[in-house]
Parts: C-alpha cells; structure tokens; sequence
C-alpha cells in the first residue's frame, strides 16, 4: 500500500519539476524573444521621438533589452508614458501607461493584453505609441500646453 502511495507522491513532486521547467524556459523564450525584438523597434522608437522633436514636445525614451519607454512631458510638469517591457512574472511583453491625472496624481493602466513570440506584431508597438502622441496632444491644453 505504502509504496504505491509513494508511487503517486513521485510522480505529482516529478510533474510539478517539468511543469516549473516548462514555465522556466516559456520565460527565458519570451525574454529572448523581446530582445530581438527590441532591436527592430528601438530604431522606430528613435524617429518617433525625433518627429515628436520637431514639434517642440519634451520627450525622454530609454531603451534596453528588457524594456522600452517614452515620456512625453506637459508644460506644467504632468506627463503621459508608455513602457514596453516583460513581465517579471511570466517574461510575456505587455504595455504600460503612465500619466498624470486631472489632480496630478500618477495614473497607471494596462489594457491587460499580453504577448509572446506567437502573437506579437510590430504593428502593435507603433499603434500604441501613436496613440499616445494623440491623446497627449489632445490633452495638453488641460495641462497647460507643452
């Protein structure tokens, strides 16, 4: 009785082991992943913050291969950012928003999307970041212009 208990005590702790390493190297794929990635996307990142430049916006990106960031700054101090990075978590590329609300208090939303190698596309990168050149210009007259 007792050793097939054991049995069954085995392969549960053996199934947790693979089920780690699976998890384990599902991160290390997707970390891997976003650094090729980031490659591709810093160059587009650059021309972006160029344009945005031109138009006498102040804006600060960094970028490495965990993460890439740009901030766009309002005349009055308040801000709008987007983070690109992998979760610390999983090592799944998600995007960050961070900006300042009507009171000044920093704001923090996700749209709760995640991806992997799988179901990235360049596209979404340059999508979100348009979007958050448009809302920021939307709303620069409420922070005193940029």
């Amino acid at each position: 009785f007792m050793n097939d208990f054991f049995k069954k005590i085995d392969n549960s702790i053996e199934a947790q082991k693979k089920s780690k390493s699976d998890f384990n190297e599902m991160k290390e794929n997707n970390e891997e992943f976003f650094e090729h990635m980031s490659l591709r996307l810093i160059p587009i990142l650059e021309q972006y913050v160029e344009e945005i430049r031109k138009r006498n916006i102040k804006v600060k990106s960094s970028s490495n291969k965990r993460h890439i960031s740009v901030e766009l700054t309002y005349k009055n101090g308040g801000y709008s950012s987007l983070l690109l990075s992998t979760n610390l978590e999983s090592g799944r590329i998600e995007f960050q928003k961070n900006y300042t609300g009507d009171k000044g208090e920093r704001i923090v939303s996700v749209d709760g999307s995640s991806y992997d190698e799988s179901t990235w596309k360049d596209d979404f990168f340059k999508i979100k970041i348009e979007k958050l050149i448009e809302d920021f210009v939307f709303y620069a007259p409420r922070y005193g212009g940029f």
